[in-house]
């Protein structure tokens, strides 16, 4: 047998800005003034992101306790892992139904046992699907999430499995110039993107 991946689907949070509202935004944020504001100009201007997706206005976030934010993530993240998923399933006829496996990839996100449960629920996914999370493996963790969607699709035959990576980055939004956070929080944003993967049979060509 041999995996594939049958279709993709990707969702943004409807709160969108372009890059530079959002630089202005967060320099007033972390009162930048002088030099400190003109470094972080020439970051904003040569960062090469045009716009960028948050599920909360950045000044809502940034007083909001570590609690505070991670409940955010479960009010959100279902959602917009949802919606991923849906365009995924609509793009390889699929039913929610027909899907065996579901694992779900996070690193923004720190509850347990996760938003495995409302994803569920959300998108319709059978009571008996088999369930699994990776977290805490930050930008690497999409990879271990294809490796293991792999290994789902090979171990168990006729299985349709369902990948998604969510991550809300602007939930850790923090006050702090110190230049690893303001890099950080340049370049991420929220968004979230699924994958289907099944496995089928491999066709070999015999002559006689």
């Amino acid at each position: 047998m041999n995996v594939r991946v049958e279709s993709m689907g990707f969702a943004t949070p409807f709160y969108e800005r372009t890059q530079h509202d959002i630089g202005r935004e967060q320099a007033q944020l972390w009162n930048l003034s002088a030099s400190s504001q003109e470094r972080w100009q020439r970051m904003v201007d040569h960062c090469g992101i045009e716009r960028r997706a948050a599920v909360m206005p950045l000044q809502e976030i940034v007083s909001l306790t570590t609690a505070q934010r991670m409940k955010c993530f479960s009010q959100h993240a279902p959602a917009l892992a949802a919606r991923a998923i849906e365009q995924a399933l609509a793009r390889c006829n699929r039913m929610p139904q027909e899907i065996t496996d579901l694992i779900v990839v996070t690193c923004t996100g720190f509850e347990s046992p996760g938003p495995l449960h409302d994803i569920c629920a959300q998108t319709g996914l059978a009571p008996n699907v088999r369930t699994s999370q990776i977290g805490f493996m930050g930008c690497f963790g999409g990879i271990c999430g294809l490796d293991a969607a792999a290994g789902a699709a090979l171990r168990h035959e006729g299985a349709v499995v369902l990948l998604v990576c969510v991550e809300l980055c602007s939930l850790h939004l923090r006050n702090d110039r110190d230049a690893q956070n303001m890099v950080a929080s340049l370049l991420f944003a929220d968004g979230a993107a699924a994958l289907v993967v099944s496995n089928t049979p491999v066709l070999r060509a015999f002559s006689k």
